[in-house]
C-alpha cells in the first residue's frame, strides 16, 4: 500500500504542474487583452535626459498577442501609445538623413545599447529608440516574452515608420531597423 501511495504522490506532483501550465498558457492565448498603460509619467522622466539633438515622438500602436492577433483580429486589439526618442546626428544640415529605428532586447535598453546608437548618430543617421517596454510599464521580459511580445514591437515599428516618414529631416526611403 504505501508503494502504490508513493508512485501516486510521483505522479501527482508533476501532473498538477502541468495542468497548471496548460491553464496559464490557455488564459494567455485565449485571452488575448492587455490593459493599456498611460506613458505620460515615463514620457516626463525621459524627457529629463533628452540632449539638444533628441526629441520623443509619441505615437498609437496596439498590443496583439501574436503576429496572428495583427493578420486576422487587428480591429479587436486594445490601442497602445507608445513612445521612442528620435536622435538627429550633430552633422545633420537640413537634409534628410537615412534613420535606424532601433529595439531593446528582452532586458529593455541598457548602457551599451547607447554606444551602437551613437556610432549610427556618428555616421550620419538619424535613430529612433522605440520604448515598446516602457511604454506598456515594462521592465524587462527576461523569463517571460509575455508582456511585451515580439509582435507588439514589429507592430510599434510599423506605427513609428508610419509616422515619421511624414517628417521632412528623415529619407524615408533609406530607414533600417536594428535590435537586440
Amino acid at each position: 500500500m504505501g508503494n502504490t501511495n508513493s508512485k501516486l504522490q510521483r505522479f501527482i506532483g508533476p501532473g498538477v504542474l502541468i495542468f497548471y501550465i496548460i491553464a496559464i498558457s490557455y488564459v494567455y492565448v485565449m485571452d488575448k487583452t492587455y490593459g493599456t498603460f498611460d506613458i505620460e509619467a515615463t514620457v516626463e522622466k525621459e524627457r529629463l535626459r533628452l540632449v539638444p539633438n533628441q526629441e520623443i515622438m509619441r505615437f498609437m500602436s496596439k498590443n496583439p498577442f501574436g503576429l496572428y492577433d495583427i493578420l486576422n483580429e487587428y480591429d479587436s486589439i486594445s490601442e497602445q501609445e507608445v513612445y521612442g526618442v528620435l536622435t538627429m546626428p550633430d552633422s545633420y544640415d537640413g537634409k534628410p538623413v537615412p534613420l535606424i529605428i532601433a529595439h531593446a532586447g528582452s532586458g529593455n535598453w541598457s548602457d551599451h545599447h547607447q554606444a551602437y546608437i551613437q556610432r549610427y548618430n556618428d555616421s550620419g543617421f538619424a535613430t529612433l529608440k522605440i520604448h515598446s517596454f516602457d511604454s506598456r510599464g515594462v521592465s524587462s521580459t527576461v523569463g517571460e516574452q509575455i508582456s511585451c511580445t515580439t509582435a507588439m514591437m514589429i507592430l510599434d515599428s510599423y506605427k513609428a515608420l508610419e509616422k515619421i516618414s511624414s517628417d521632412r529631416r528623415i529619407d524615408s526611403d533609406r530607414v533600417g531597423i536594428t535590435g537586440w
